[in-house]
């Protein structure tokens, strides 16, 4: 089959034409050939580091050594992470295992300490996620760890005059092979996880299930139900029903971090992730509000079981904001007559089958 309206520039680029098409050559299926987009993605990460040689260096010989070894691990080069009054960049970081590496050039001899209080500031922020330990499995310690490749040090010359200079080529290169042993070890601790450059939407309909333990970071609500066959909401409530269903429905949830993060909603997600304690906001409820709870109380008086598929709201260390999914959970306390009123959801499952929720021909997205 034929691809319309393209043409051939003096390069060899196919390029879309919206013109005459008198005169233009329409290419064959055997002649396009797509770009592979992960070479597309390391490309452009590493070209961040194309002026700094030392820390190019570094970072590239620990890829190309894991690449080797047959580990395919998704990089992030200068990856920003807020930290108290300020931030940090990662020279190079693999989010599968959690883990940073570092070059530390001449001028890191001078900032030993400094070094040191960022390492600890990155630390606390990612034990700040709220949801972090949540989706944990038994011997899957996912600490942050931050690995460095000392690349220069300081070295008397013939006078005895103390200079700041880099070090030999075997040695830092010794310094790689010691920080890819390490990431090779977690990377094996963890069950050898390998890149899926996949969107966690795209993930959901390929699968066609939802796990608690795969932690999906869904960028946006659009993402989430596009995973689910149906199209975004045109209101901002949190939840949304799902079409031909009276008894469950979608909802997106922002937890509270006391002391951290306390929005209007106070949301309090229990240390095992199986209990959602969802209270009134600090205005208390408006009448909206009000007759929806009021609804829900009287399922739950009447034995009317009402479930929810939730998806809690986080921000990383690295400040970037997502949901989660946490699993479905049924109704279990309606709390209305008390001054603090709540409501109490349990979770009743943690893998959630798309085909026992919906059905793709239900509000569809056009094109997937």
């Amino acid at each position: 089959m034929a691809i319309e309206n393209a043409y051939q520039d003096a390069e060899g680029n196919w390029k879309p034409y919206t013109g005459s098409m008198k005169n233009v050559r329409i290419p064959d299926d055997s002649e396009i050939v797509m770009d592979d987009p992960l070479t597309r993605i390391v490309a452009s990460r590493f070209r961040r580091t194309n002026r700094k040689i030392y820390e190019n260096y570094v970072i590239t010989g620990v890829w190309h050594r894991l690449r080797a070894k047959g580990i395919l691990l998704e990089p992030i080069t200068q990856q920003y992470v807020k930290r108290s009054g300020g931030y940090a960049l990662l020279d190079l970081y693999f989010p599968a295992l959690n883990m940073s590496v570092e070059c530390d050039e001449k001028h890191h001899l001078r900032q030993t300490e400094a070094d040191r209080e960022r390492t600890r500031d990155i630390i606390a922020a990612s034990d700040m996620d709220p949801l972090r330990s949540i989706s944990a499995i038994p011997g899957e310690e996912k600490t942050f760890r931050e690995l460095r490749v000392v690349c220069a040090e300081e070295r008397n010359d013939a006078s005895g005059r103390t200079k700041t200079v880099f070090r030999k080529l075997a040695e830092i290169d010794a310094g790689i092979e010691c920080a890819v042993a390490e990431i090779e070890k977690r990377w094996k601790s963890l069950g050898s996880p390998a890149w899926d450059a996949r969107t966690p939407s795209e993930k959901l309909l390929d699968t066609g299930c939802l796990r608690v333990k795969d932690r999906w970071v869904f960028r946006s609500h659009k993402e989430v139900y596009s995973g689910f066959h149906l199209q975004k909401p045109k209101d901002q409530h949190a939840a949304k029903k799902i079409p031909g269903r009276d008894d469950i429905e979608i909802c997106h949830q922002e937890l509270t971090v006391p002391g951290v993060r306390e929005g209007e909603w106070k949301n309090v997600l229990s240390e095992d992730g199986k209990t959602i304690v969802e209270h009134q906001p600090k205005g208390g409820l408006d009448k909206r509000e009000e007759n929806g709870w009021r609804r829900l109380k009287r399922r739950l008086e009447g034995r009317e079981p009402f479930h929810r598929i939730i998806f809690g709201k986080t921000k990383d260390f690295f400040g970037s904001s997502g949901y989660v999914f946490l699993g479905e959970f049924e109704l279990a306390e309606a709390n209305l007559d008390a001054p603090a009123k709540n409501l109490v959801w349990k979770r009743v499952k943690d893998v959630v089958a798309i085909k026992d929720v919906t059905t793709p021909p239900v509000e569809c997205l056009a094109g997937r």
